[in-house]
């Protein structure tokens, strides 16, 4: 019997995980690549990191924590997570789930619970392919086609600063008149195309949902640990943080974190159950992964790697690359045929994904150093240099 998958449907390699190492991926015919995908950005270390140790008992047992969690579940609730806790208090509620589109599915819960009304999220927005957080997802419309759907809301970002005005004054008419329940944004749309969100932008419409009393969820899912800092909202400088922030990926458990109003009485508890409620195997993956960052300084070296790549990518000149955007080493840029370029970049030696309508992103480990960069950097130039002479 042969199963029917994604991978198998698109292709994708099958790779040799006793072989890789660091940013190199090895498949099962032991063609090496530079991996500047990383699992979809949850890769954290890369292959294979010495520091990472797996515990053999929380890997054999995977405990219902809501009801009997185990010492080490613990132990992590009280010492790991107040680690990125985005909240400078000791009283933030945190819940934790098995994926990204869970914990967004548990945050539209949370939210609406706090609040009646719908939500809120932009154009360009992705937050996952369940049906709740596909009704935030405003992507490939393809995505939604023939699948139910809660019913949302939906506003647009600004392009650029000249833009912020009016889209600010937007963004209040929406709230004033459809008057939503929570707003749902990314600090980078990812999926949208890498769409960076305006700072100035984000701390208007902060201000306008505190105003109002709409709950504002930042979804971190993907930026998580991956933009230098722990929280890609930290560049924003709010003055008042989000109401819920939401992990995964990077970070291997997947959850999030709200403010302490936003936890349910006992009577409503199982209102947001699940069997497992996280993973104290993950939670160990992502205290090992802390203590790794802060022991080999990853967020300094991998926004100085980050700075490496992106500027000399920019100096290599490449027909047809432009809009070359990042915030460390977490990037992306635009090009033509964009899924050919992908595809002959893998061909090359040099792992990416598309993203948007026209743009690659570049989502490498924290652990990816200058060698790797100058390989992947060869690479890409060869194959864009080889492209205009054919």
């Amino acid at each position: 019997m042969v199963l029917l998958t994604i991978s198998r449907t698109l292709g994708r390699l099958l790779v040799d995980l006793q072989k890789s190492h660091g940013c190199t991926l090895v498949d099962s015919h032991g063609c090496s690549y530079i991996d500047l995908n990383a699992q979809i950005a949850s890769l954290t270390l890369g292959y294979n990191h010495p520091a990472l140790k797996p515990d053999p008992v929380l890997a054999v047992h995977r405990m219902a924590n809501n009801l009997f969690p185990s010492t080490d579940h613990e132990r992590h609730l009280n010492h790991v997570f107040p680690r990125i806790s985005p909240y400078s208090n000791d009283d933030a509620y945190l819940w934790l789930g098995s994926s990204g589109s869970e914990a967004i599915e548990a945050a539209i819960k949370h939210a609406t619970r706090h609040r009646d009304g719908h939500c809120l999220s932009f154009v360009g927005g992705f937050h996952g392919r369940t049906c709740g957080s596909l009704s935030l997802t405003h992507t490939n419309p393809l995505y939604k086609v023939g699948f139910p759907s809660i019913q949302s809301h939906v506003a647009q970002l600004p392009e650029n600063a000249a833009q912020i005005e009016s889209r600010v004054s937007e963004f209040r008419s929406t709230i004033e008149q459809q008057r939503p329940a929570a707003v749902f944004i990314e600090p980078i749309q990812c999926e949208g195309g890498d769409r960076h969100v305006l700072h100035d932008f984000a701390r208007q419409i902060r201000t306008i949902c505190s105003e109002n009393d709409v709950v504002f969820v930042v979804d971190e899912v993907q930026t998580a640990l991956g933009t230098g800092t722990v929280w890609a909202h930290a560049h924003w400088n709010l003055d008042d943080p989000p109401d819920m922030v939401v992990f995964s990926k990077k970070t291997q458990a997947s959850g999030l974190f709200a403010k302490p109003e936003f936890a349910p009485h006992a009577s409503d508890a199982y209102a947001f159950n699940s069997t497992w409620a996280g993973d104290a195997h993950r939670s160990l993956m992502l205290e090992q992964i802390l203590d790794t960052i802060d022991d080999e300084g990853l967020f300094t070296h991998s926004s100085t790697v980050g700075n490496f790549f992106f500027q000399n990518l920019a100096l290599l000149n490449l027909n047809g690359v432009h809009s070359i955007r990042h915030s460390g080493s977490f990037g992306a840029f635009d090009v033509a045929n964009r899924d050919q370029v992908v595809r002959d970049l893998q061909e090359a030696g040099v792992i990416v994904a598309g993203c948007g309508k026209d743009s690659i992103r570049i989502r490498p480990p924290l652990v990816f150093n200058q060698f790797d960069a100058v390989m992947a950097l060869d690479r890409i130039d060869h194959t864009f240099r080889r492209q205009q002479t054919s």
